[in-house]
């Protein structure tokens, strides 16, 4: 082996380790919510107090399987902690319910444009669970045709949806080129991410959006309602990726962890296998299983992603710089960059260095290019909110 050929070697093993890596470091009770249900056997009542980890459990949407697992385990609680964890899941409950509801409605209107849509993550990911309202969700991530993606804008822009101001993006060509989605809001509260790629977008090239609304399956979300959902296959890609694009902050969200390792277990290992290897996936979706605590790894799975013996792990070399960890101030920067193609990310780089006057004025008060080179600390967190 020559050494262009040992370096890129290097490089493969080094970015499938960093993402085994990702699974982050959780407390008892937050390992018990998580994993209830899954697990072989229940885990044991943790015995530190809950309170030091109650607000992970609820920040991190899992309240629900905390419930569950309190009932099934008869661990007691302090009163106000289980009163927290009722409200949170009540609220989460109400929430998906809500969203459901508008999605519904944005959907028809989507289709009955001529514009064929697919529901990804949500309400999909919570159908293969054993309780769909363990999995809550806050807004439905719509997947559209790129050619559709300009026209989708318009109509829903017609129907009351916009950009918040501190989401806008320095350039308009941004939402084209240099970002996978945009997100909507109504006055009414009503949220919806509409993508044109998955993200992050280098990994995810081969992961056509139009071949997944042609592939998305009519999927009961509860009250006789059924969405065009993305198959479990499909899902479970998009949460793998997911893992690494979470807010430039791969693998702090722990509920997606838990979808990665209900899908794993829903799917069909042969079929899923093959279904990463088409798009290149196989050994990210691979490294990522293998980072899952051994008592809810899906093995079947993993064995068969082990049997595409010549896939690659796509740019290593990138993924090892996106998960890194800069400094605060250019982690943003940084992140979205490594995560473009070439040209998209040249064309980032001009549109940050050379942003829209409209664009200074709604964050910096002023047109003032000296000000958004030289004010970092307002340049921050302007980027930070429009991620």
């Amino acid at each position: 082996m020559g050494i262009v050929a040992r370096s890129r070697r290097s490089a493969q093993l080094r970015a499938a380790q960093s993402l085994q890596d990702l699974y982050p470091a959780v407390g008892p009770w937050t390992a018990a919510a998580l994993w209830h249900g899954l697990a072989p056997e229940a885990a044991p009542v943790p015995t530190t107090p809950i309170d030091s980890e109650l607000d992970a459990i609820v920040g991190q949407r899992l309240a629900p399987l905390m419930l569950r697992y309190l009932v099934q385990s008869k661990a007691e609680i302090p009163a106000t902690a289980m009163k927290s964890l009722r409200d949170s899941a009540f609220v989460w409950a109400s929430m998906s319910h809500a969203v459901i509801a508008s999605g519904v409605k944005v959907i028809e209107r989507l289709e009955g444009a001529g514009f064929p849509v697919a529901v990804s993550k949500g309400p999909g990911i919570a159908s293969v669970y054993p309780n769909a309202m363990d999995r809550p969700y806050s807004d439905i991530d719509l997947l559209v045709a790129r050619r559709d993606f300009a026209a989708v804008l318009a109509l829903l822009s017609a129907d009351g949806w916009y950009e918040q101001v501190r989401n806008r993006q320095p350039r308009k060509y941004f939402y084209r080129f240099c970002r996978e989605a945009v997100n909507l809001v109504r006055e009414s509260g009503e949220s919806i991410d509409v993508h044109h790629h998955v993200p992050p977008w280098l990994w995810a090239i081969d992961f056509d959006p139009a071949s997944l609304v042609g592939h998305a399956v009519a999927t009961s979300v509860g009250q006789g309602i059924e969405l065009p959902c993305l198959t479990p296959s499909d899902n479970l890609l998009v949460s793998a990726l997911h893992i690494v694009s979470d807010k430039n902050q791969p693998g702090r969200t722990l509920i997606v962890w838990r979808d990665l390792a209900q899908l794993a277990h829903a799917v069909e290992p042969a079929h899923a296998a093959r279904r990463a290897a088409e798009v290149g996936l196989a050994v990210w979706l691979r490294a990522v299983l293998l980072g899952l605590p051994s008592a809810v790894r899906p093995q079947p799975l993993i064995e068969a992603l082990g049997q595409h013996t010549t896939a690659q792990l796509q740019h290593p070399r990138r993924l090892e710089a996106l998960l890194e960890r800069p400094p605060e101030g250019y982690r943003v920067i940084r992140s979205q960059l490594m995560r473009l193609p070439v040209l998209n990310g040249v064309a980032f780089i001009a549109g940050m260095t050379f942003p829209s006057r409209e664009f200074l004025r709604e964050g910096l008060g002023s047109e003032s290019y000296r000000d958004w080179w030289f004010r970092p600390d307002v340049r921050a967190r302007r980027i930070t909110s429009s991620q």
